[in-house]
């Protein structure tokens, strides 16, 4: 429905509707429909087709845009534009000021008019709010004078005239609205006079009435048959004379007028056609399509005026992309293309070129079969006489348009045969096969043309050729047109002459024109290409060698000259290259290069070195064309090639810098690991070793040079047989010149000293540890057997260099949270105070930010596992190894579950993770082999490691405790695959840990020892010990047992039940007890406490006594502050304590947990609250496993938690994904039930607004930034902020559960008002479509369910969540949906996401639909106003029947494929007892409902609320109805007709001839049907039943 215009109308920006607020509900709500209601009012007649619209206007007797009206004076024209007019009446006026100025305004004189328009605007605006605004009267006149001034030839007139306008809108404000059909169309056409003041004018106050977008294009769509008609009568019936008085206007001025209405109304229509849809302008296609087929109006293509002709090609440009079925073919071909084109465009070149590619495009024919001319005539010669005159003063983009015009031409246009024309020649130049192209080449060396145009017009002129060659079937007709057309360019370019300056491509882009120029001839034609290349190159050498001698006066002038041309020539070939023909440039490149080297070589040493373009040539190829000179064919094979002397010669030069000589040594490095240049690259360091070795040994031992035995040494691998040998080769020689120079083994020292300093430092120009690798293996394959123990011993790892690299991380005091994650537990808490403050030191790190022993370890891994060094290792090496990689590997584990904790690598990258845990699993599996060998000297060395560590975990510093820890790791893994060992055995040892303080070495020992009767009785005697332990008085050596404890039950958890129970309950007892008094339950001991009572519990569960309630006190007791540890231990006690096995077995534990249970949910709770403020947890695995755990249980006892769901919101923001779904779930079980209480409130007072909670309100306020989506890896994770809005709008949408209908209604409402839902969408589709090849396959997902885990990739995930709340907005959220997908911006974006939605969304959403309308249907067949409702899911299709007597009503709603993006469709089906106006107004209703309901709730509501408002309107029009028994006309209650002369009639003549029929005894019509009972003609109107 068209929205109506509002004026300002009081000047202050305030606007108020066309008519009063109060008549709103029973006036039509479109101004055209108003104007149309006023006329038939006023006239008691009705307009006729199309001109219903304008109609009669105030009581005037004239129809705007009729050929002649009715006067006091006679008969007079009443177009509004002629000079010729009744003037109005001014008698009326109360100020006769105003009639004075009215008076002058109707004079000849500009100055006069001007004046008197001056003084009405001072007139106006004196006037007050209060006066209401001007009089009618003057209105009334304004309206006859208005259109003639606002064409007036002065334009200072037609400037004020635009001005008044406005100023009386505002004026009268709604008065106005009447008096619009008459000067809508002049008041829009003024926006487009030639004068820009004039335009501006009128456009400014046009906007001061309609002051936004919206409201203009509703002038545009209400007063689209004014404009028109306008249009028309100024094209058809307007003239020079017409339009002016030849008596007192020159010809000049009146054909200057007569163009600019002309102009200026063409324009109008053209702005019309783009402004309004082609649904809103079916009203007036008739009208449009009579304009569009005027014979005069296409001929204004050859008027003399450039802005009239500027204007129709625009118009015909808008018509042909939208209504070019309305265009006769050969009225357009006649006048635009034959008259066109034969017509000077100057001022219009460019607007009627771009029509003519259009034209092209859209309406081929009417360049061939539509076109009247022919010979002369004909098309191609009338495109061949316009491109001749070139752009004609046009801008660059003139060029472009010819471009698409000649891509788009019928062939036969464009190529012609030529044969009398091919052989001829102009000027003494070749001459093209094709007309076309001669007329282009000729256009753009026109005279005239801007130098500014002539790259775009060069590419226009190859567009052309290039459609031209590919059209031609004949190859020697292509190489005609090659050497004529194309190459001239080249010549040119390279070496300018003034013979052919007609083919120069000058300026800055000239070299791209000619690089597009021989691409297009190698693609063409590649022979003659080759051709004109080589004689290119032919006649620059000559140039060379015949250049002035240094004596001549001309020399420097000609050897400058010289030295461009070799440049231009060198850098033309680089870029070629860079193309996509490099395969054929690059053959004949090669040839003429190696000409042009040793010619120019040649004339330097024949010229003494005199011409110095030759030089200047020489420098150009080398620095241009590189890979030419470096080329791998041809001269790579003769070692005096030319080009290599002139690189050996650099290097050699005694004066040459270092840089020169390294960076020529680096670059043929480079390449030997490029497969296509590394025999370029083996040839070239060849050449140096046999001109200069020196160099290079010096450049092997640099740091650039340091991986050039390493690329030889792999490119000696390589497939190629012949390359490899020649790698082997080289690198030889490189050895022998290394030894050559610093003795026998020189070589091998110098890769040795490159390999440990690469393990001592870590710097950032260390080398790779790959790189270290291959050296070492270099060394290891050239070693004699004598040198190989040295070799060995040289290239693994020292115990100086590891113990170095170690010292900075194994002296720090490990994180506390990983006593979680390590057999050791809490025991790290007994690290000595004087190393907990551990060694400061600066850790070095390489380029990629890895520490020294990390490189280390990296090495022996790669060095191990690559070569058989190892075996030939010391037993002293090989315990070393061992022993530091089993240290390492517990370094970098810690590292690995807490990034940070140890920091052997810097960068936190996941590809980087990702490389460390592949390297950590190698070293894993490295270290396992070596445990999995039988080999007697390896077990030994095994051996000697585990009593070195063992030894080393003496004391209680850092470094003992990873000792310790290592220990433990390789005698555990040892024992489990060769079985116990005596030494893990030994009673003497274990019974000495009951009172040793070396708790490391104890703790180690007990967690890789097997199970034995002395362990079972140091277990008895420390649970003996503990249980009259005083922890206040002794909390280490409490500590130290506790430790030894846990570690005995987590290697042998069966003791617990071998131990008296009485002893155990003891224990528990004192236990529980030091947990009341002496321990608190938050630090590392009380965790400890938590943690031996998880192992000892389960043998005493069915042991009464309170002390099942005091554990549930202390669990409480523990908090958010406690340590990790022991909040980890606290809450796995807690899930024991829960398991139905314990809860069964013991009814004290059952009733304690039944007391405790709703406290200890409120302690979870909280717990949850305090712990969404720390840190994130993806890198942290203790705390993960931490918030895991309090998820499962807060999940668990989602029912029994008592908390205010706003209090929870705030956990949804956090940092950790575990916490955000505990808080989910809670809310997600809280909120449907609080709707219900919601939904009771909204039901006993209307004046409850139902509130969406602020919180999440404020979490959904903003989407997370695609950018940093972007850079999020979402192969670990989904990002927490991510989460959290997918999180926090699942929750928002829980709020429809349980709610009723108006709560719905009153969210729906709400986020009406914000732009979340907006921003919602705009992200869900910059995630699912933008930057894809194609959308996300919706159909992988099950999007009508949530969840987030489960066994998809993060990435999958995140699809699924995004997909599932595009859902819910369709379901949910509309009407907001389908405003966000209209109102989109992108084109584009609005057609992926209707075909993407229809395909997977609508089908599931369209039968939610349905099932809703299914369950509702049966409840309205009962009702007091029955209603029948049906619904087909295979039709989407609902039909709703109300019985009315024996019939029915019934209408249809359909649901269209992309419903509820597209709208629904209300159609009747059957219509009984109403009139169609009505009927058609209750279905515009019930569709308006669904469409456009306030609430939009969705879940099928809408539908429903069509209905209902459907079966509204027919209850209450039917209410207290009945029918007449004879002619069955409505009858009200009081026995009255229908109201209305014309109805009355209807029943009175109906009954009148039912009656005459009964009393002739003839048969009553059957009139209860929809024929008519007697014929239109003799009554004047159609009777039919119920009428």
């Amino acid at each position: 429905m068209l929205e109506r215009p509002e004026f300002d109308c009081h000047g202050n920006g305030q606007t108020s509707d066309l008519f009063p607020i109060a008549q709103r509900s029973s006036y039509p709500t479109t101004l055209s429909h108003y104007i149309e209601a006023m006329s038939k009012k006023a006239f008691k007649s009705q307009a006729s087709s199309s001109r219903a619209v304008s109609g009669f206007i105030g009581g005037e007797g004239t129809r705007f845009g009729s050929s002649t009206g009715t006067s006091a004076f006679g008969a007079v024209p009443s177009s509004p534009l002629s000079y010729v007019y009744e003037p109005p009446d001014l008698s009326e006026l109360s100020d006769p000021n105003v009639g004075v100025a009215f008076k002058n305004l109707q004079k000849k004189d500009g100055t006069t008019k001007a004046k008197a328009l001056e003084d009405l605007q001072t007139y106006v605006s004196s006037l007050g709010a209060e006066t209401g605004g001007v009089e009618e009267v003057m209105l009334t006149a304004w309206v006859k004078i208005y259109p003639r001034s606002s064409i007036d030839s002065s334009r200072r007139v037609r400037q004020l005239a635009h001005t008044l306008q406005g100023q009386l809108a505002i004026s009268c404000g709604k008065r106005m609205a009447r008096h619009m059909p008459k000067v809508a169309a002049s008041w829009v056409a003024g926006q487009y006079d030639n004068d820009k003041s004039v335009s501006r004018a009128g456009n400014e106050s046009c906007k001061k009435v309609f002051n936004s977008e919206e409201k203009i294009k509703s002038v545009w769509r209400l007063y689209q048959v004014s404009i028109l008609e306008y249009a028309r009568d100024v094209v058809v019936k307007e003239t020079t004379n017409t339009l002016s008085d030849e008596r007192t206007t020159s010809p000049d001025d009146s054909s200057a007028k007569y163009s600019r209405v002309v102009g200026a109304s063409l324009m109008m229509v053209t702005n019309l056609l783009e402004s309004i849809s082609e649904a809103d302008i079916d009203k007036s296609r008739t009208l449009l399509s009579e304009l569009l087929n005027e014979h005069i109006l296409w001929q204004f293509a050859s008027d003399g005026d450039a802005f009239v002709r500027r204007a129709l090609y625009r118009l015909l440009g808008t018509v042909l992309a939208s209504y070019k079925d309305t265009l006769n073919p050969s009225t357009i071909s006649a006048s635009v293309l034959v008259s066109g084109l034969n017509t000077t465009q100057s001022g219009s070149a460019f607007d009627y070129v771009k029509v003519l590619a259009l034209l092209a495009v859209e309406l081929p024919d009417a360049w061939t079969t539509y076109y009247p001319g022919s010979g002369k005539k004909s098309a191609a010669n009338r495109l061949c006489h316009f491109l001749k005159k070139g752009s004609q003063g046009g801008p660059p983009d003139f060029w472009y348009q010819i471009a698409a015009l000649v891509s788009n031409l019928p062939l036969s246009i464009l190529v012609v045969s030529a044969d009398t024309e091919s052989n001829n020649k102009v000027d003494g130049e070749k001459v093209s096969p094709t007309p076309v192209l001669n007329a282009l080449h000729e256009g753009l060396n026109s005279k005239d043309e801007s130098r500014a145009n002539r790259f775009a017009a060069w590419n226009a002129y190859l567009t052309a050729s290039d459609v031209a060659l590919s059209s031609l079937p004949d190859a020697a007709t292509r190489r005609r047109v090659v050497t004529s057309s194309v190459l001239p360019i080249l010549a040119q370019y390279v070496r300018p002459s003034s013979d052919n300056s007609r083919w120069a491509v000058t300026g800055a882009q000239g070299q791209e024109v000619c690089v597009r120029a021989c691409n297009q001839a190698i693609l063409r034609d590649a022979g003659s290409f080759e051709e004109e290349w080589i004689a290119l190159s032919n006649i620059i050498i000559d140039d060379l060698k015949t250049s002035l001698p240094e004596q001549a006066k001309d020399y420097v002038k000609t050897q400058d000259s010289l030295s461009a041309e070799a440049d231009r020539w060198y850098c033309l070939q680089s870029a070629l290259l860079k193309g996509n023909r490099q395969d054929i440039t690059g053959v004949i490149f090669k040839n003429t290069v190696s000409s042009e080297i040793s010619s120019t070589v040649s004339i330097l040493h024949t010229r003494n070195g005199k011409p110095y373009a030759a030089a200047a040539a020489l420098e150009a190829l080398v620095q241009k064309l590189p890979e030419i000179v470096l080329g791998n064919e041809g001269s790579l094979k003769d070692d005096d090639s030319m080009k290599w002397n002139l690189i050996m010669a650099a290097i050699s030069n005694p004066v040459a810098p270092r840089s020169l000589t390294d960076g020529v040594l680096a670059n043929m490095t480079e390449v030997l690991s490029i497969n296509s240049k590394s025999a370029t690259g083996l040839h070239g360091l060849e050449m140096t070793i046999k001109h200069n070795s020196g160099k290079v040994t010096e450049f092997a031992r640099s740091p650039k040079g340091s991986s050039l035995l390493s690329k030889l040494l792999l490119l000696a691998d390589s497939p190629d047989e012949a390359i490899a040998q020649r790698a082997r080769r080289t690198s030889t020689m490189i050895e022998k010149a290394l030894a050559a120079q610093g003795g026998v083994g020189q070589a091998a020292n110098s890769l040795i000293e490159i390999v440990n300093r690469g393990l001592d430092t870590a710097e950032a120009t260390s080398l790779s540890t790959d790189a270290l690798v291959a050296q070492a293996r270099k060394v290891l394959e050239n070693s004699s057997p004598s040198n190989m123990p040295a070799m060995v011993q040289e290239l693994l790892p020292n115990l100086t260099q590891w113990n170095a690299a170690l010292a900075p991380f194994i002296s720090r005091v490990p994180d506390p949270s990983l006593a979680i994650t390590n057999a050791f537990g809490g025991s790290m808490s007994i690290i000595s105070s004087t190393s907990s403050e551990s060694i400061k030191q600066t850790v070095s790190r390489d380029g990629d930010g890895n520490s020294a022993v990390l490189r280390i370890a990296q090495y022996t891994t790669q060095i191990i596992k690559s070569t058989g060094i190892y075996d030939r290792a010391t037993h002293e090496q090989k315990t070393t190894v061992c022993k530091y990689m089993a240290l390492f590997l517990q370094l970098a584990s810690d590292n690995l579950s807490v990034t940070g904790s140890m920091p052997l690598w810097e960068s936190t990258e996941i590809d980087t993770e990702s490389e460390i845990v592949d390297f950590v699993a190698e070293a894993q599996s490295l270290l396992g082999g070596w445990l999995h060998s039988r080999d007697p000297l390896t077990s030994e060395s095994i051996f000697e490691v585990q009593k070195q560590l063992l030894d080393d975990s003496c004391g209680l510093i850092a470094s003992s405790y990873y000792s310790g820890r290592a220990y433990s790791a390789l005698t555990a893994e040892i024992a489990e695959l060769h079985g116990p060992s005596a030494h893990t055995n030994d009673a003497d040892f274990i019974k000495g840990f009951r009172r040793s303080n070396n708790a490391f070495v104890a703790a180690a020992y007990l967690t890789s020892a097997s199970e034995s009767e002395e362990l079972f009785r140091l277990c008895n005697y420390l649970l003996t010990d503990l249980t009259g332990h005083d922890f206040r008085k002794n909390l280490a050596e409490g500590m130290r047992k506790l430790c030894l404890v846990s570690c005995i039950f987590s290697r042998a958890q069966d003791y617990v039940n071998d131990i008296p129970q009485q002893r155990l309950v003891f224990f528990v007892q004192h236990l529980i007890g030091q947990l009341e008094t002496s321990v608190p339950s938050f630090t590392v001991a009380g965790g400890q406490i938590m943690v031996v009572l998880s192992f000892i519990l389960p043998a005493v569960k069915e042991i009464y006594g309170l002390f099942w309630s005091a554990i549930f006190d202390e669990i409480q007791n523990t908090g958010a502050q406690a340590d990790l540890y022991a909040l980890h231990a606290s809450l796995k006690l807690l899930n024991l304590l829960r398991r139905s096995y314990m809860l069964e077995s013991n009814d004290d534990l059952l009733d304690a947990w039944t007391e405790k249970k709703t406290a200890v949910a409120k302690y979870l709770v909280d717990l949850l609250w305090q712990l969404q403020a720390g840190y994130p947890d993806d890198s942290h695995q203790p705390r993960r496993i931490i918030n895991e755990l309090l998820k499962r249980q807060l999940v668990d006892l989602a029912q029994d938690v008592k908390v205010e769901v706003q209090d929870l919101y705030p956990v949804i923001a956090s940092e950790s994904a575990a916490l955000q779904e505990a808080a989910y779930e809670l809310l997600h079980s809280k909120i449907p039930a609080n709707q219900e209480r919601v939904s009771i409130d909204k039901a006993l007072s209307n004046d409850v607004v139902a509130q969406l909670p602020e919180e999440i309100l404020s979490l959904i306020l903003a989407p997370p930034s695609v950018a940093s989506m972007a850079e999020h890896s979402f192969e670990r994770n989904i990002p927490s902020s991510l989460r959290s809005y997918i999180l926090s709008w699942q929750l928002t949408f829980d709020h429809w559960e349980k709610a009723s209908y108006k709560v719905q209604a009153d969210y729906v409402s709400a986020l009406k008002e914000a732009t979340n839902t907006q921003d919602l969408l705009d992200f869900i589709f910059k995630i699912l479509i933008n930057g894809r090849q194609k959308p996300v396959d919706a159909s992988r997902y099950d999007f009508q369910n949530f969840s987030l885990g489960g066994d998809q990739t993060p990435e999958q995930e995140t699809h699924g969540a995004l997909i599932h709340l595009y859902y819910l907005c369709l379901r949910r959220l509309p009407s907001i949906t389908k405003d966000w997908w209209r109102d989109s911006t992108s084109r584009q974006l609005s057609i992926v996401v209707e075909a993407w939605t229809q395909k997977y969304i609508s089908p599931l959403v369209i039968a939610q639909e349905l099932s809703v309308i299914s369950d509702w249907a049966p409840s309205q067949s009962t009702a007091d106003q029955p209603m029948t409702v049906k619904v087909s899911p295979s039709a989407r299709e609902i039909t709703a029947s109300i019985p009315i007597d024996e019939q029915t009503m019934t209408i249809a709603i359909r649901l269209p494929p992309a419903y509820p993006l597209a709208r629904a469709e209300v159609e009747s089906v059957h219509r009984v007892g109403v009139a169609e106006k009505k009927w058609r107004f209750w279905i515009i209703n019930a569709q308006g409902v669904i469409n456009f309901s306030s609430g939009g709730a969705g879940e099928g509501n809408s539908i429903i609320d069509g209905l209902m408002a459907w079966r509204k309107n027919v209850t209450a029009a039917m209410k207290g109805q009945t029918e007449c028994a004879i002619c069955y006309s409505v009858v009200s209650a009081d026995r009255q007709l229908p109201s209305g002369l014309r109805a009355a009639i209807q029943a009175v003549v109906h009954c009148v001839e039912i009656i005459s029929t009964i009393v002739r005894g003839g048969k009553v019509p059957e009139h209860r049907d929809s024929e008519p009972l007697r014929d239109e003609k003799r009554w004047g109107f159609t009777i039919t039943k119920a009428s």
